[in-house]
């Protein structure tokens, strides 16, 4: 029969924190990957960009500045030239350069600096768990929360700490309201709001946390309905206020199909929330990868409905083992319950991964740990052999999920993205643009198969030192052969074959469905222009190129990926085409 080991009901939950840092272990051979490199060239006093941006603005809002990063590049021709995606994070930045301040380039360094955020988030669950349930499931709830697969990216990956640094010292706050409002303790209002507004310090995802005190209010606490709403006015207005401050001082993001600002575009925000809800509780109670839409364009609705089974399948356990649980956890469900759903929604506006879970899984974990405790009990108890199976084989299910398949995830994500950003890297250092002088030529990459290898070049390129060119321009990410024919002396046509651009998620980020491109439209490039000839129902399928001088000039370079790397490639003759396969840009 399927055991849960007896140490979980019995030991004592501040003995089980060092967990958090042994599991966290092998991200320390993680190293930079992606983002990363953008912040620290940035940190750096670097630029890229013809208009400089800060750490957390990827896209200012300002068709003027768009276009002079268009024409510079590595933005991508396609983007909206008015694409903001601008957020708040002053603490994070403010830490992130302290890390290049003490340890310059060291990786561990910054690694074991993300080990104790994430050690004190850890705390701050435990200190919840404790307050609302019995200690056998606040035991399990802890292990459950500390071994998350979704707590890798914002524990491991530097460029997303943020998420950390935003939700421990909410979470901290949390705890202190919960001790205020169950034992009187006078202290915990003001260390609550201290909590709260140095988590929104820190990013917007504190907000998922301050979400759990309204659910606490509305069905948790037990006192009357006036003395409810005036514990929750005080967490309410700071909300209020710093969205307010929020919107007026311009950060938030505009003019994306990712990135849905609940503030600027409310009805596309609410219309998009029922799928990327679904898409998160798969991930959240059996860890279906929310990610899937960004690797497989179009898989989204079939991860919603497999997200709508997990959610179902919870919601079927929970109300078969209600009668099991003690008053205790039926009470902490009531609202912990609502408040999980509660805490997506800031993560709702963001391009869905499994990332965004780490609000959520707070919640997640009470619900998790009273569900597995009482199915494993009813395997030993239940009174027919078919209902101890069945018990048994949804206990086991749960605990492969997240006590076993979880864990050991953290090494494989570890291997799996340092492998891969190695290998990415490579492409990208080991090029021909080092043999000659490239500070004057302009870049031309008709096709790439992925937004690293299209947009991180002069990225990778600035913070290995290495000179850059005058233009990086990639034309397409679309994950399909292309065809460049040449049309004229100064004239191609670049074609995709079988698809269109614009159908990847990444592609999305800073371009939207309610202001797509249409033929006729233009991009000047400052030495190229690109013009839109037709498009599909996401995107363009043909541009023409008009260029400045020959394409065979000194100031151009044109380069295809192949074979994992950069190589460069002459410009076809007039009235002549060139085929560049997807299958050879890996």
């Amino acid at each position: 029969m399927f055991r849960i080991p007896h140490f979980l009901e019995v030991v004592d939950s501040r003995r089980l924190l060092p967990l958090a840092a042994l599991v966290m272990l092998p991200a320390f051979f993680l190293g930079f990957f992606g983002d990363d490199f953008f912040h620290l060239i940035l940190i750096d006093g670097k630029q890229v960009t013809a208009v400089p941006l800060e750490p957390y603005c990827f896209a200012p809002g300002n068709a003027e500045a768009m276009s002079a990063n268009l024409r510079s590049g590595p933005f991508p021709w396609f983007v909206d030239l008015e694409a903001k995606a601008k957020f708040f994070r002053p603490l994070s930045v403010a830490l992130m350069r302290l890390d290049c301040a003490l340890f310059g380039q060291s990786f561990p360094g910054f690694q074991a600096h993300s080990l104790l955020w994430y050690l004190l988030l850890c705390l701050g669950a435990l200190l919840v768990f404790r307050r609302v349930l019995p200690p056998a499931a606040c035991a399990l709830a802890l292990v459950i929360f500390m071994v998350d697969d979704a707590h890798f990216f914002p524990a491991a990956w530097w460029s997303n700490r943020n998420a950390v640094v935003a939700c421990a010292p909410a979470v901290l706050g949390l705890a202190a309201h919960l001790r205020w409002r169950e034992t009187g303790w006078r202290p915990g209002l003001p260390l609550s709001l201290l909590g709260y507004a140095v988590g929104l310090l820190g990013a917007e995802a504190a907000l998922g946390i301050m979400a759990y005190v309204v659910a606490y209010e509305a069905f948790g606490a037990e006192d009357g309905r006036i003395r409810r709403a005036l514990s929750l006015a005080p967490a309410a207005a700071l909300a209020l206020g710093y969205f307010l401050w929020y919107r007026a001082a311009g950060y938030g993001a505009a003019h994306s199909d990712m990135y849905i600002d609940p503030g600027a575009a409310p009805l596309k925000y609410l219309a998009a929330a029922p799928l990327r809800f679904l898409q998160l509780a798969g991930g959240q109670f059996l860890s279906i990868p929310c990610e899937a839409e960004t690797l497989i364009p179009g898989l989204a609705p079939a991860v919603a409905v497999a997200g709508a089974g997990a959610l179902a399948f919870i919601l079927l356990l929970v109300a078969v083992l209600w009668r099991r649980m003690d008053p205790r956890e039926r009470r902490a469900l009531r609202w912990v319950g609502p408040g999980t759903a509660m805490a997506s929604a800031p993560a709702l506006s963001a391009i869905m991964t499994s990332r965004l879970l780490l609000a959520v899984s707070l919640g997640g974990a009470v619900i998790l740990a009273v569900v597995l405790r009482h199915a494993w009990l009813a395997a030993r108890e239940a009174g027919t052999p078919t209902k101890r199976r069945a018990a048994a084989a949804v206990a086991g299910l749960l605990f492969f999920l997240h006590l076993v398949f979880a864990p050991l995830s953290w090494p494989v994500q570890t291997a799996g993205l340092r492998a891969v950003g190695a290998h990415l890297n490579r492409g990208i250092l080991r090029n021909p643009l080092d043999q000659e002088d490239i500070t004057r030529r302009q870049v031309i990459v008709p096709c790439v198969p992925d937004p690293y290898a299209g947009i991180y070049p002069p990225i990778i390129r600035t913070h290995a030192g290495l000179p850059l060119t005058r233009s990086w321009w990639t034309l397409s990410f679309a994950p399909h052969d292309h065809r460049l024919t040449r049309t004229g002396e100064r004239t191609m046509e670049l074609e995709v074959l079988g698809g269109e651009m614009l159908e990847g998620a990444f592609e999305r980020l800073l371009s939207s469905s309610e202001n797509p491109l249409r033929p006729g439209d233009t991009r000047d490039l400052d030495g190229m222009v690109v013009t839109v000839l037709a498009t599909g129902e996401k995107g363009p399928v043909r541009i023409r190129l008009d260029f400045a001088e020959a394409p065979e000039a000194e100031r151009y370079l044109f380069l295809m990926r192949k074979n994992g790397q950069f190589e460069p490639f002459a410009p076809p003759a007039v009235g002549e085409s060139l085929l560049l396969p997807f299958s050879l840009r890996s």
